[in-house]
């Protein structure tokens, strides 16, 4: 094909040192380098050149470039050069069959460019490992192959793919703050040239590989990895709708399927209605065959409200009681999440579900605490285990 043909002729063309810059070398026509600038030369231009080259040694270096692109060449292309007179080169230079060999291959050319532009627009830096190095290098292989004489893939274009591509990479996070940097000096003109522009990158992905210990990257920001561990955790803990456990209730429901805890465990209030009463040391639920009593101490584990023993057998609420008393406060405090007033704020606070809109945020407290915490993996295990519990209530 022509892209493994056209990378085999630079690298024979270094080999040979066709590519120098001086008298000996081949490779400059026009202050244009037939390798990457292929389709702004003409034949007219590359016969000049032959017609000006004294050098001994860059007459040399053009007949044996003439002889490795004859020899490499096959199928239908050697056929309808060196088979048809009028295509036959006049001379045995390398230039002047490259030029010409170019044009014949416009075609399959015109279509790598639009495969390779695809592949731009489609380019995943997770299917290259996050390597930026590797990264940069397949890129700019795609920059060259998207060329065409009539559609030249530009600086300023090339790094906007780039930084495009560089954007992709949410973390770790002191790689996105820098893209984010970079995105502004585009914008402001101080990037102009791509190639300075990769290795700025792959000098900052070195500094982060050594400063954390590798490049730990993803696709997804911290904050939508927290969410995700959230979602997982209350799919494993699916809040049982008070309905079906009415119909769980009855006496044609399975009792192997009822659940283990009622769901009122924590419920302080009558009903969901702005307003309502709470309850009351005395009150009672029935519960599969097991009587509840509500208990008024907002000190037991979890928030729990109602117990199967009587709150005046309640031993945590008698040393509650035993507190209330040394400070002279009421002993019947309205305090719906322990800690505030049930009262304090109707909109959230009010209703059955009150300590859910607690926990959601407490998630939201910790789902910070996890951002912030980018740096250090230790401290996030620690958060990223409160928040799962924390779901599991």
């Amino acid at each position: 094909g022509f892209p493994p043909f056209l990378t085999d002729a630079r690298v024979r063309a270094r080999e040979g040192r066709w590519d120098v810059n001086g008298p000996t070398g081949i490779c400059t026509v026009n202050d244009r380098n037939i390798c990457t600038n292929y389709h702004d030369i003409t034949e007219a231009q590359a016969t000049a050149a032959f017609n000006n080259r004294l050098n001994d040694r860059a007459v040399q270096n053009a007949k044996a470039f003439f002889r490795a692109l004859k020899q490499s060449i096959t199928g239908t292309i050697h056929a309808t050069l060196f088979g048809q007179f009028a295509n036959a080169p006049e001379n045995e230079d390398g230039v002047f069959l490259w030029i010409r060999l170019t044009k014949f291959t416009i075609t399959s050319s015109f279509h790598l460019s639009v495969t390779a532009f695809q592949e731009i627009l489609e380019f995943s830096p997770e299917a290259h490992k996050f390597h930026i190095p590797t990264i940069n290098t397949k890129l700019l292989n795609l920059f060259v192959l998207a060329t065409t004489p009539h559609r030249q893939v530009q600086d300023a274009e090339r790094i906007q793919h780039t930084v495009t591509v560089y954007s992709c990479i949410q973390q770790p996070q002191s790689w996105a703050t820098w893209v984010a940097h970079q995105v502004d000096r585009i914008e402001e003109g101080h990037v102009v040239n791509h190639q300075d522009f990769m290795n700025s990158a792959a000098l900052k992905y070195a500094k982060i590989h050594a400063k954390e210990g590798g490049f730990h990257a993803s696709t997804h920001t911290i904050q939508e990895d927290v969410v995700a561990m959230l979602k997982k955790a209350k799919r494993k803990n699916t809040t049982t709708d008070p309905k079906s456990n009415e119909k769980l209730d009855d006496a044609n429901g399975d009792p192997s399927k009822r659940p283990t805890r009622p769901p009122f465990l924590k419920y302080y209030k009558v009903s969901n209605a702005p307003g309502a009463k709470e309850h009351k040391v005395g009150d009672t639920k029935k519960w599969n065959d097991d009587t509840y009593y509500y208990c008024d101490c907002p000190h037991h584990r979890g928030r729990i409200r109602w117990h199967k023993h009587k709150a005046e057998d309640c031993t945590t609420r008698k040393t509650w009681l035993a507190q209330q008393d040394s400070t002279d406060t009421p002993a019947q405090a309205s305090l719906g999440d322990g800690t505030t007033p049930a009262n304090a704020d109707a909109g959230s606070t009010d209703g059955p579900n009150a300590p859910a809109a607690a926990a959601e945020d407490a998630s939201a407290l910790l789902a910070n605490a996890y951002a912030l915490l980018s740096s250090n993996s230790a401290v996030q295990e620690l958060v990223a285990d409160a928040l799962t519990a924390l779901n599991e209530e």
